[in-house]
């Protein structure tokens, strides 16, 4: 598989004063693509593999949605049928239909299959959280680091205009400290208040958000502290 220029992002500079002028860098445009589609297979059939990871991965050029599997079969032929991608039966015969793997399941699931897509070979598009706690997260990232295989968490607010245009505007100066606050209504009902989000709440749903931009902003935390 051919890696997409943003596939992977710098790491972060060791002198902190550069932040905002390294970090920048990440939210530049990508150049256009020019070889062929990434073949994908997408894993889930949820309200949000239908409102976006199926929608955004079929519109290409980057990506071509080959194969969806959930655990309700009807589910996926629904998700896949608009843009005429195969219905895998199963896990495997998802992998056997393509090149890289999209989840969009609960953390739990996505701990439990992406260090097997890893194994075999296949590039991981992964939702966040990368697992439902520590121990099953560092699972992932090792299977990932051992097979070798280009990888991407799905930290989209990085890369939204709002993102772009204050970290220009901050590179200007130095960053003594940061604040990071999100509304969102994710929890007040409908499709998208799904079972896991309303079991662990908005920390582990809505708090990688915040971590990545306080990150892209002013550097990786030192360390952290609970407050009861």
């Amino acid at each position: 598989m051919t890696a997409s220029p943003h596939d992977r992002l710098p790491p972060f500079p060791a002198d902190r004063r550069e932040t905002f002028a390294d970090r920048n860098a990440v939210t530049a445009d990508p150049a256009p693509w020019t070889d062929r589609p990434v073949e994908v297979g997408l894993v889930g059939a949820g309200p949000w593999a239908r409102a976006m990871h199926a929608r955004v991965l079929a519109a290409g050029p980057e990506t071509r949605l080959a194969a969806v599997w959930a655990r309700r079969t009807e589910a996926a032929r629904e998700t896949a049928a608009p843009y005429g991608a195969h219905v895998a039966a199963d896990f495997e015969e998802l992998l056997d239909h393509c090149e890289a793997v999209a989840f969009a399941v609960p953390p739990a699931v996505q701990a439990e299959l992406a260090p097997l897509a890893a194994k075999r070979g296949k590039d991981l598009l992964l939702e966040k959280p990368l697992g439902p706690d520590l121990a099953a997260a560092r699972r992932v990232a090792d299977a990932v680091a051992e097979s070798g295989v280009v990888s991407q968490l799905v930290l989209t607010k990085r890369y939204h205009p709002a993102t772009r245009a204050f970290l220009e505007a901050a590179r200007s100066f130095e960053a003594v400290g940061a604040r990071s606050c999100y509304l969102h209504g994710a929890f007040l009902g409908g499709d998208f208040a799904t079972g896991w989000r309303l079991e662990h709440g908005a920390l582990l749903d809505l708090g990688p958000h915040l971590l990545d931009l306080l990150d892209a902003a002013v550097g990786p935390p030192a360390s952290t502290r609970t407050v009861p």
